[in-house]
């Protein structure tokens, strides 16, 4: 009996000793190719299987799985499918490395001025380099490479294997200042391991068509205006249809400027050069006031995501051509200081290339 007692024992060390390696592994116990459907049911049985864990702060959920590297653990956050399209077949997974919270770091955290910094979560450079030795004893040596990130150069090595290709990526190393602190511990800000099945590239592609076939105008491009205004000086207004005219009146005018212009998507590269909407005015119950079509025309090409620079704002404004009635309503609310919004929904857009998403 005794025997067996032990022999029990011993094979029960042995099913958690398998399971903390399987839970510590870089490649998870996942396919690919699976639909978001499906993706709901895996991840539920990742949880149950021990390979992530989550945490539910709020409405928040965030999934985290362990990293082994000789016997350090890193706690990474888990993103599927992080790429620019999010949705889809399940093509790539991410592991986020900065989840060291820069209190945590080794670092001071005050400056000699008193900015105190706390809200960084940050990866270790020694760390960074404990990981990339493990891969590149484990998968070869990481092919080197780099990428124009948003803030700089990202630093990328490759690892190949028969089930998915591996990227390891830091950006900028902080090793001198950090928001007025010395660096004592070298680290970074970004910090992350990819999981790219072996075909994400045609992955990628086919969803991308497939989203872009699906695309609706308020889907491309959203604009923000501010709340109407009333204005004397008309000189710089635009002209556009009835609805917004030009004038030399110098009665009071209303008028309404734009504060945003965004390229929602990124399922086509193609510029922007004008779009069509319904603007609506609404009052603070969301009741509308009026609404009419307007043509927005940009004053420079919107480029898309993939190519966009730095753009000067200077963004439409047009002057409200309101019947009598509607005109002293909307003058009244703005004059006792109502709050009053403005919502524009597209229904065409145009792109460069002459093509027309409605």
């Amino acid at each position: 009996m005794r025997v067996n007692l032990v022999s029990i024992i011993l094979i029960s060390l042995l099913i958690l000793g398998a399971a903390s390696c399987k839970r510590k592994d870089f490649l998870m116990n996942i396919k690919f190719g699976l639909s978001d459907t499906l993706m709901k049911a895996e991840t539920n049985r990742l949880v149950k299987d021990g390979e992530v864990f989550l945490e539910v702060k709020g409405d928040d959920t965030t999934y985290y799985h362990n990293i082994d590297v000789d016997g350090n653990i890193y706690k990474a956050q888990v993103y599927f499918n992080s790429d620019a399209l999010k949705t889809g077949p399940l093509r790539s997974y991410d592991y986020s490395l900065t989840t060291v919270p820069f209190a945590q770091s080794g670092n001071d955290t005050v400056s000699k001025d008193g900015y105190k910094v706390t809200h960084w979560e940050i990866f270790k450079a020694s760390d960074f380099e404990k990981l990339k030795s493990y891969l590149d004893k484990k998968y070869g040596s990481g092919v080197f490479s780099t990428n124009k990130g948003t803030f700089g150069n990202d630093t990328i090595y490759k690892y190949e294997t028969k089930e998915a290709d591996l990227l390891l990526t830091h950006g900028k190393k902080e090793d001198g200042l950090f928001w007025g602190v010395p660096v004592k511990v070298p680290f970074y800000t970004l910090a992350y391991l990819e999981i790219k099945s072996k075909s994400y590239e045609a992955d990628y592609a086919k969803e991308r068509e497939r989203r872009r076939k699906e695309l609706k105008p308020e889907e491309v491009v959203w604009i923000n205006f501010d709340p109407p205004k009333i204005r004397y000086d008309e000189n710089s207004m635009a002209a556009d249809t009835s609805f917004f005219s030009f004038s030399s009146n110098p009665e009071p005018v209303i008028t309404i400027n734009a504060n945003s212009e965004t390229y929602a998507t990124h399922v086509i590269d193609e510029d922007i050069t004008e779009c069509k909407g319904i603007l609506s005015i609404m009052d603070a119950y969301d009741d509308t006031l009026t609404k009419t079509e307007l043509i927005y025309k940009f004053r420079t090409p919107l480029r898309s995501p993939a190519k966009q620079e730095w753009r000067v704002m200077n963004y439409n404004s047009y002057k409200l051509n309101l019947n009598s009635y509607l005109f002293e309503k909307i003058k009244r609310l703005i004059q006792e200081g109502n709050t009053l919004k403005t919502r524009f929904t597209p229904t065409a857009v145009v792109l460069e290339n002459g093509d027309v998403i409605k």
